[in-house]
């Protein structure tokens, strides 16, 4: 296994992504190691670390599996990579301009965080779960965790298009809907610029 540190985390990140080599970006959305990354590459490469290197060895593991399957999500693990604890939420994710990340928490302990951890990211579309109030409660704790009018406006929220979704099958159509009117530019309306309440 091996270490690069030449480059920041970022740039690294973001020259893979447009060579389109595989690559996972590993990052603590939740625990002590919180906003911590790791660079995973399929081969031995790693880049950052997240707390410690059996955690990192873990993650990567891990990381490689979902890069191999295509998939992206969060994973849970003790301090040292222990499985099937809760010390650490992890984001595993293949994060480029094509990508999405939809935050679903409606919690105010882990939207934040993973919030600002998204916007640290390439991706093309940050949605985030939650009514106009829960927004603008938010977009206030966000403001106070450094986020700027330019992180403020990447966000999508409430998310997704305005079609009249109710259950959570139709809520996820919307939200797919968004996605990929804003990937292929379509002026699709969104929930985002519209008024008043978002369930009819």
């Amino acid at each position: 296994m091996s270490t690069s540190d030449e480059q920041p985390l970022f740039e690294q990140l973001r020259d893979a992504i447009r060579a389109e080599s595989p690559v996972a970006l590993a990052t603590v959305v939740e625990g002590e190691f919180t906003g911590a990354k790791l660079i995973v590459h399929p081969d031995e490469q790693l880049a950052g670390t997240l707390g410690n290197t059996d955690l990192d060895r873990v993650v990567a593991r891990d990381a490689r599996g979902e890069l191999a399957a295509g998939r992206s999500g969060v994973r849970h693990y003790g301090l040292h990579g222990e499985a099937r604890e809760g010390a650490l939420s992890v984001f595993i994710g293949e994060l480029g301009e094509r990508d999405a990340i939809c935050i679903l928490t409606h919690d105010a302990k882990f939207d934040v965080p993973a919030v600002v951890s998204a916007l640290k990211t390439d991706v093309g579309y940050i949605g985030v779960m939650g009514s106009r109030r829960t927004h603008d409660d938010r977009t206030k704790r966000l403001i106070e965790a450094g986020v700027d009018e330019a992180g403020l406006a990447r966000l999508r929220s409430p998310i997704g298009l305005d079609i009249g979704a109710r259950t959570p099958e139709e809520t996820a159509v919307s939200i797919t809907a968004e996605i990929i009117g804003r990937r292929t530019g379509r002026d699709a309306k969104s929930l985002t610029v519209t008024e008043g309440p978002i369930h009819g």
